[in-house]
């Protein structure tokens, strides 16, 4: 089936593609600066509330833990918030209107055949970073909101999925807007299991590593100048 063809491709692909060697020793972890906290008040709390949804899960967090974490009072903290959806809320929108900004910005300056090189870039950076934890929440924890907010998220989200269709298929043509929407998939997929591992984020080396399993996930051999079985 399609499917399978696209699956064999992707896997032969991550399978043989080369890895960069490590940029930098691995004693480098323990010298990298402290992760500098935000200056405002409601920005502590957002960065606070990612990372405590990011690590338990929105149910097993509470309001206090929150406020704990951005060293504010809860009475602070309401005055900022309505409550801990209201944070979600932010939290997910945040991260959504992030990546299509910047990636927005990245595209305007490519040209049409570097435009799948752009969205990897971008891509690799942003989930390293601080708002990559945004990624397993919208995954696990969108469901805690009101629908028609899922409906809007999930729309916000489809925009984005749309410019890398287009970047995959402007590599290869052959492949329909369902196969190339299927590969990006997989690299959502696969990039969100590497923000949850710790180990895995702080690996030396690792952004130059995604950024090589990205070209074989999105671009693998065996997909190229044949279209997918039907």
């Amino acid at each position: 089936s399609c499917l399978m063809l696209i699956q064999r491709a992707v896997a032969d692909s991550i399978i043989t593609c080369d890895l960069p060697a490590a940029s930098r020793p691995e004693t480098d972890r323990e010298t990298s600066p402290t992760r500098r906290l935000p200056a405002s008040r409601r920005e502590r709390i957002l960065d606070a509330a990612t990372e405590l949804f990011s690590e338990r899960g929105f149910p097993d967090v509470r309001i206090d833990e929150i406020a704990r974490a951005a060293d504010v009072s809860i009475t602070t903290l309401y005055q900022e918030v309505s409550g801990k959806a209201d944070l979600l809320r932010a939290v997910l929108w945040r991260g959504v209107q992030g990546i299509l900004y910047v990636s927005g910005h990245a595209l305007t300056r490519a040209a049409a055949p570097d435009a799948l090189d752009a969205l990897i870039r971008v891509f690799v950076e942003y989930s390293l970073g601080t708002h990559g934890r945004i990624m397993p929440v919208f995954t696990s924890d969108l469901m805690y909101l009101p629908d028609a907010e899922q409906t809007q998220l999930r729309n916000a989200q489809a925009d984005y999925r749309a410019e890398w269709i287009d970047a995959i298929r402007s590599r290869n043509p052959l492949l329909t807007a369902a196969d190339a929407n299927a590969l990006a998939q997989a690299l959502f997929g696969f990039t969100c299991e590497v923000i949850e591992s710790p180990e895995l984020r702080s690996r030396p080396g690792i952004a130059d590593d995604l950024t090589a399993i990205a070209w074989a996930i999105l671009d693998p051999a065996g997909l190229r100048g044949a279209p997918p079985a039907s």
